[in-house]
């Protein structure tokens, strides 16, 4: 125990009468006053900023601690959780742990109307960067030839060049004709691709001449041409020309199929020949001399981000700006992912999740339309036959339910549906579904809606999509709007924890 001095008036006078004057003791008080002041000066110069730094930071941190969502008090619970707020890469990443990632599945990659096989099908401003190689360079001549479907005009479909832009690009010019610019100038053919149908298309090139095909005709020829092919290529695309590759214009918006780039120039057999290949199996010139075979692009990849070369000089390639559906601003969190309706969605395969006995999911959803659809999902996890499992979406022409109006968010069972009272298409709005195994309640921004008897029939093994409605060999029902911070449970959440995520998010 620390010794002390219990100063109070009757102490005061007792020492007074032991012979010290008042104005000693008084001169001394001031004296310890005075002493006090500087003290505390001192404390408030160079501590107490410390110190109220200290208590703001352990405030916001206590206000933190007191304003978790229920997704970080329960880790046990969460089945996926999608913040969509990533900034690259082909994925829907699934923080929760249990590796539930959703591959995303977007426009460039088709497997239907195609010419070969697969296609691919690119808009502004999707297009594909070439490595860059020696076998690529057009020191002597130059041969491109693919099959095209469009409809568009100022169109780049394949250019190279070095780093002072010398070098040309084969494209779909202004007037929809196919064209050959060489370093400015420009060679046009007098027929049209961009009718909607698939056309063969040759561009046959030397340093002194151009030769263009389609469809094994022979449509413009000039052999007084001025055309440099770089000697080095410091930029090689497909569906873009790039000055440099963050700076790209003349997008092509249309499909692409069986891109060849031949280190020699063809003749006009030779264009017949490759032509008649993909009509009759005749023998194309690639073929019979395979060293002259640059690049070979079958666009057969259908997922993902790279672009195959079947040739045997690995000139693969890589697209870019697939994933500028995600956007950073107008969303409700960081960043979200924007699904446009039509083509894009997340979907992991059948067979690979587990079964839920109860459920929740909430997160943000901003949409205005169903486009023109009966309904469109948000996230599902049904069998192929849509009698098992459960969707979560937003109504678009449909009459499911009671007075329905679009943009009603539902749940599905495979067999029922339970609906919100009013439409969610206005700005952003926070979702929350539970269901029991015996009842659904649904919530708008924290709110319970809606609350009706309802079962979770659901086996294993089903797909798990995030934006469309998916089963083997079908696709429909796609989202038109953007997501933020979807939460899958194992449980039926309270209305409290609902209230938690809502209040807690962002």
């Amino acid at each position: 125990m620390v010794n002390c001095v219990k100063l109070n008036m009757q102490n005061f006078f007792q020492l007074k009468n032991k012979g010290q004057t008042s104005f000693e003791y008084l001169f001394l008080i001031g004296g310890l006053i005075l002493l006090a002041v500087i003290v505390i000066s001192i404390f408030q110069i160079n501590v107490l900023p410390n110190v109220n730094s200290q208590i703001k930071s352990n405030t916001a941190n206590l206000q933190k601690l007191d304003c978790l969502k229920y997704s970080d008090q329960s880790l046990s619970s969460v089945y996926a959780n999608y913040q969509l707020d990533e900034n690259s890469g082909p994925n829907l990443s699934d923080l929760s742990g249990n590796s539930y990632n959703l591959p995303i599945h977007n426009p460039p990659w088709q497997t239907t109307s195609c010419k070969d096989n697969g296609c691919i099908s690119l808009v502004n401003p999707e297009f594909v960067n070439i490595t860059n190689s020696s076998s690529l360079d057009g020191s002597s001549n130059y041969t491109v030839e693919f099959w095209i479907n469009d409809s568009g005009t100022a169109q780049s479909i394949y250019s190279t060049s070095n780093a002072v832009n010398s070098g040309f690009s084969v494209i779909d010019s202004s007037s929809g004709n196919i064209a050959v610019n060489c370093s400015g100038t420009l060679y046009t053919s007098n027929t049209s691709v961009n009718d909607g149908n698939w056309h063969y298309v040759q561009a046959s090139l030397t340093p002194t001449s151009v030769q263009i095909y389609q469809d094994g005709q022979l449509t413009y020829t000039n052999n007084a041409a001025s055309c440099t092919l770089a000697s080095t290529t410091t930029f090689n695309t497909i569906g873009a020309s790039c000055s440099t590759y963050s700076s790209c214009y003349d997008y092509l918006v249309g499909s692409l199929d069986e891109l060849n780039i031949l280190s020699y120039a063809e003749s006009a057999t030779d264009a017949n020949n490759d032509y008649q290949f993909y009509l009759a199996g005749n023998t194309p010139s690639w073929q019979s001399n395979p060293s002259y075979l640059s690049a070979q692009y079958h666009f057969d990849d259908g997922s993902g981000v790279n672009v195959s070369d079947s040739s045997s000089n690995g000139n693969y390639g890589n697209l870019q700006n697939v994933f500028n559906d995600r956007v950073s601003g107008s969303c409700d969190l960081s960043n979200c992912f924007k699904f446009d309706g039509s083509s894009i969605y997340g979907n992991l395969n059948a067979g690979t999740t587990s079964s839920l006995s109860q459920l929740s999911v909430d997160g943000f959803v901003n949409a205005s339309s169903a486009s023109g659809q009966s309904q469109s999902y948000i996230i599902s996890q049904e069998d192929p036959s849509q009698t098992s499992g459960w969707a979560i979406g937003l109504l678009g022409t449909s009459n499911v339910c009671p007075n329905s109006v679009p943009g009603m968010l539902f749940f599905f069972n495979g067999t029922s549906y339970v609906c919100s009272n009013s439409s969610l298409f206005s700005g952003w709005k926070f979702f929350a579904v539970t269901n029991n195994n015996s009842i659904t309640s649904i919530y708008v921004n924290g709110v319970l809606v809606n609350s009706a008897s309802q079962t979770l029939t659901y086996s294993s093994g089903a797909n798990l999509s995030i934006g469309a409605f998916t089963s083997p060999g079908t696709v429909s029902d796609y989202l038109n709007g953007s997501l933020n911070g979807i939460t899958v449970y194992s449980s039926a959440l309270t209305s409290g924890q609902i209230n938690s995520d809502y209040t807690c998010s962002g």
